[in-house]
C-alpha cells in the first residue's frame, strides 16, 4: 500500500470563515446580543502581513510571507499558534484566531485569540534557514501583547529572541512544562470520563460507567476506541485509556492506519514510531486507510490529527456514538449537523482542543511569575477546569435545547459580551 493513499485529502465542503461567522450570528440571536458586539467579534482587531527575504544555503534568495492575525486582546494579551506551513493563508488564520478568543472566554482566561504563520515548507529548509525565517518573522512584527505558540523547536529559538513569557510550547529546559503531552492527555481523559457518565453503557460492556476523572481499571472495560492521530499527547492518552480497561481498536497518523478488533499492541506501535517516525510499516496489525479508522465500529472516536476530517462527505458513515474533537475544526459544521441529527454526541473543539490551550496558559502563568511548574499541579488544574466547564456546557445545552458545540459558543459569547460592555 502506498502511504500517499492512506490519508486522502478531504473535499472542502464549506468556507471556514463563513462558517464561523454564521455560527456566531446564530448564537448571538439566541442570546439577543447587541449587533455592535457581534460585528466586533466577526472581525479581527489587527492583521499583519510581512515579506521575509531568506538567503538560502545554495546562495539563492527566496521570499516567504509571514502573517499574524490578532482577533481580540482580552485583558492581558492574545494567545495563539504560529504555523510553519506551505499552504497557510489569512483566510485560514482568521477563524483560528477567533476560535482561541472564544476558547479563552469559555474558560475565563484573561486572554484573547491570535494565530499566525510563515508560509514555507519546513521539510525543504535547513535548520539555519528555518531559524532565520522565524527570527525575521518576529523582528518584522509588533509583538506587544501577543503570546506565540510555535512548534517546539521554533519555540526554543523564539524564546531566546523575545521575552520567555511571550512564547509557549518551549522545551522544559527553557522554561516549558515538564511533560506537556501528559498534561494534554490528562485533559482529554477527563473529558472522556465525564462524557461517558452521560452516555448509555456501550454494547458488550457489563461494567458501570466512569464516575470520576480517574476511573478504576474496570470502569472503561469493554469500550472500543478509535484514535486518529498518534502524536505524543494522543499516544499518551491511548496508553491511559488502555490502562483504564478500554480497547484501542484503531489508530492513524499522517502515514497510515492500523486496526485490530481485539485491541492494538500500543507498546509495540510506540516502539515502532519512535524508530521510524511514523505508523506506516508496522506489521503487527492490519494496515487500513484513514477512512477506515474514522468509520470503524467503536464506542468513541477521537479526532486528534488535522482539520476537516469529518465533513459532509463522510459524516453519515461514522458509526461511533461519541466523538471527541481534539483539534480545531476536525469536525466541520455540516458534519456536526449530520452527526447530531443521528443522535451522535460530539464534544466540540472549544472543549476538546482546550487541554493544549490550558497547558499553554499554565506555562505562560509560570513564566510571568518566574515560578517552576509542577506537573501534578498543572494536570490537576487542567482536570478541574475542564470538568467544571464541561458540566456548565451540558447544563447550557439542556437549557437551550441544543448540542454541546452551540452551548459552548453561547457560554463564550455571554462572557465576551459582558467584558465588551464594560470596556468598549
Amino acid at each position: 500500500m502506498n502511504p500517499a493513499d492512506l490519508l486522502p485529502h478531504e473535499l472542502m465542503d464549506e468556507d471556514p470563515l463563513l462558517d464561523s461567522a454564521a455560527q456566531l450570528e446564530e448564537a448571538a440571536r439566541a442570546l439577543d446580543l447587541e449587533d455592535w458586539i457581534v460585528q466586533r467579534l466577526k472581525h479581527s482587531e489587527r492583521e499583519i502581513t510581512v515579506n521575509l527575504p531568506l538567503l538560502r544555503d545554495s546562495g539563492d534568495v527566496a521570499i516567504s510571507t509571514g502573517i499574524r492575525v490578532q482577533h481580540f486582546h482580552g485583558r492581558a494579551g492574545c494567545l495563539g499558534p504560529m504555523l510553519l506551513a506551505p499552504d497557510a493563508h489569512i483566510a485560514q488564520l482568521r477563524p483560528l484566531a477567533q476560535h482561541f478568543t472564544l476558547q479563552c472566554a469559555l474558560f475565563d482566561l484573561p486572554l484573547g485569540g491570535s494565530a499566525g504563520a510563515i508560509v514555507c515548507d519546513p521539510a525543504q529548509l535547513s535548520e539555519r534557514e528555518l531559524r532565520h525565517l522565524v527570527r525575521d518573522y518576529l523582528d518584522a512584527l509588533d509583538i506587544r501583547a501577543d503570546i506565540f505558540a510555535p512548534t517546539e523547536f521554533a519555540a526554543a529559538w523564539t524564546s531566546r529572541q523575545i521575552a520567555p513569557a511571550a512564547v509557549v510550547g518551549k522545551p522544559a529546559v527553557l522554561g516549558g512544562l515538564p511533560d506537556p503531552a501528559a498534561a494534554i492527555a490528562a485533559g482529554w481523559f477527563t473529558l472522556i470520563s465525564d462524557a461517558f457518565t452521560a452516555q448509555p453503557t456501550p454494547a458488550g460492556s457489563s461494567r458501570p460507567l466512569a464516575t470520576s476523572h480517574q476511573p478504576p481499571r474496570s470502569a472503561l472495560e469493554g469500550y472500543r476506541i478509535s484514535l486518529q492521530g498518534f502524536g505524543p499527547a494522543a499516544a499518551t492518552l491511548a496508553r491511559q485509556l488502555h490502562d483504564a480497561g478500554a480497547r484501542i481498536v484503531a489508530v492513524a497518523d499522517k502515514s497510515g492506519g492500523l486496526f485490530a478488533e481485539r485491541g492494538l499492541d500500543l507498546a509495540a506501535i510506540s516502539t515502532h514510531v519512535a524508530k521510524q517516525g511514523m505508523i506506516y510499516g508496522f506489521d503487527g496489525a492490519e494496515p487500513v486507510r484513514n477512512s477506515d479508522v474514522l468509520e470503524s465500529a467503536c464506542d468513541l472516536l477521537i479526532t486528534a490529527a488535522a482539520e476537516r476530517q469529518l465533513n459532509a462527505q463522510n459524516a453519515s458513515r461514522v458509526r461511533a456514538p461519541l466523538i471527541l474533537e481534539a483539534v480545531h475544526n476536525a469536525v466541520t459544521p455540516a458534519a456536526r449537523r449530520i452527526l447530531t441529527s443521528r443522535g451522535t454526541t460530539v464534544i466540540p473543539d472549544l472543549l476538546g482542543a482546550a487541554p493544549r490551550t490550558l497547558a499553554w496558559f499554565a506555562e505562560w502563568q509560570h513564566a510571568i511569575h518566574c515560578s517552576v511548574p509542577e506537573q501534578a499541579d498543572i494536570e490537576s488544574a487542567i482536570r478541574r477546569k475542564l470538568g467544571a466547564v464541561f458540566q456548565r456546557a451540558r447544563s447550557a445545552a439542556l437549557t437551550h435545547d441544543t448540542d454541546l458545540a452551540e452551548a459552548c459558543l453561547l457560554l463564550a459569547l455571554e462572557e465576551l459580551g459582558s467584558s465588551l460592555r464594560l470596556t468598549e
